[in-house]
């Protein structure tokens, strides 16, 4: 019984470190933002009524199990063209442990050059 327990930590063990080192390092790479840039736009534009452009869109991930997004040449417009918010680079982590606790813990928000039209 008490290897039993040794294999199945280390299995579990095993599991966790895959998907920790997948987290990391191969879900940056195999999600492309790019192909669901028209799906976001549509989203925006009907729940929000507003316009939004970028480039580059990017997931990024921390070893403290961050995510968020990174992305170049960001605009936001109103329904009548007029800019609501533009900037250069634009990138955002939140913590995925705090949403376990039903909180959004926003870990780093960089925002170059910007631009807000109030």
């Amino acid at each position: 019984m008490k290897k039993f327990f040794k294999y199945f930590g280390f299995t579990i063990l095993g599991i966790l470190l895959v998907l920790y080192i997948s987290f990391l390092f191969i879900l940056p790479n195999a999600v492309d933002l790019n192909k669901y840039k028209a799906d976001i736009q549509k989203i925006i534009r009907d729940q929000a009524k507003l316009n939004i452009n970028f480039e580059n869109p990017k997931i990024i991930t921390t070893p403290l199990l961050g995510a968020g997004i990174k992305a170049d040449n960001i605009s936001v417009k109103l329904p009548d063209e007029s800019v609501l918010f533009s900037a250069d680079n634009l990138k955002t982590r939140i913590s995925i442990p705090s949403l376990f606790l039903l909180t959004v813990k926003v870990s780093c928000l960089e925002i170059n050059n910007p631009f807000i039209n109030l």
